[in-house]
């Protein structure tokens, strides 16, 4: 991993564990959730309106870890910056991030006015780095890339015998690690029912379960008796199938990357975890 070439832009992490990233559109001011877990680069409808970019329907809908599909737009786009790095004359995607705001705001955090996605994280070559922004020395696992940018790594869940392989998005706009419903339901865990919700694009106040699993492996880094999140990841893997990408059966989020110095490295597509 080389960096030498790549600009260090400042972050700052909110309460759930996301990166908030200050840059502009057109040269008005933008908070942007740098997130792994979208494949698209996209800007808040709100704002788009705000500024009167040309918005034109688009035929695909988006799916995030939330309830169901969502209307997007593309929008057209001057000029996107952050820090010292910019891009000029392109098509984003526009979405409602209203429910994402609210929770946001739920927590005392302002708006957001956009995502960074990982179309522009690997057209880029970044390199994400939850400690330094930094080389990170440690474990390293190679990831897949999928068709609709989203990052894969093969994870292990369970012991010996028992174990079995799973595929996991690694998703930075993900607070928590989670796996799918119908994987634990697979496996015959004991799920417990929590109090709080899950919000995500296009989605408010989703049921969520947590569940303890004695091992989750991926390369040579093992987590014991990891309390995980479960939620349905249904519809994600029906968009996924429809664009002919294989499903997943969960997400690395930011808990797990923040607490054990987690680097991604977009050009080489590997995951440096410390030990």
């Amino acid at each position: 991993m080389n960096i030498e070439t790549h600009k260090a832009i400042p972050f700052t992490i909110a309460p759930t564990n996301h990166f908030l990233i200050e840059g502009q559109f057109n040269d008005h001011f933008a908070r942007f959730i740098l997130d792994t877990g979208a494949g698209r680069c996209c800007m808040g409808l709100s704002k788009a309106i705000e500024m009167n970019l040309i918005r034109t329907e688009s035929e695909h809908t988006a799916a995030g870890v939330g309830e169901g599909y969502m209307e997007r737009f593309e929008v057209q786009a001057s000029q996107m910056s952050i820090g010292d790095w910019r891009v000029k004359d392109f098509t984003i995607a526009g979405l409602d991030l209203s429910g994402v705001n609210k929770a946001l705001e739920g927590i005392g955090e302002g708006p957001v006015e956009g995502i960074i996605g990982a179309d522009i994280l690997l057209d880029f070559n970044a390199v994400l780095d939850y400690q330094t922004l930094q080389l990170a020395l440690g474990n390293r696992t190679s990831f897949e890339c999928i068709r609709s940018n989203h990052a894969v790594i093969e994870v292990a869940l369970g012991n010996g015998e028992q174990s079995e392989k799973t595929r996991f998005i690694i998703d930075t706009g993900a607070g928590q690690t989670c796996i799918d419903l119908q994987k634990a339901e697979q496996l015959g865990w004991t799920l417990k029912e929590m109090e709080d919700k899950a919000t995500g694009i296009g989605s408010a106040n989703m049921p969520i379960s947590t569940t303890v699993i004695p091992k989750i492996s991926f390369g040579d880094y093992a987590l014991f008796d990891y309390q995980m999140t479960i939620i349905d990841l249904d519809h994600v893997n029906q968009a996924f199938s429809e664009m002919g990408a294989k499903t997943v059966d969960g997400i690395i989020g930011a808990d797990v990357l923040l607490q054990y110095g987690g680097v991604i490295d977009c050009e080489f597509k590997k995951l440096y975890l410390k030990i």
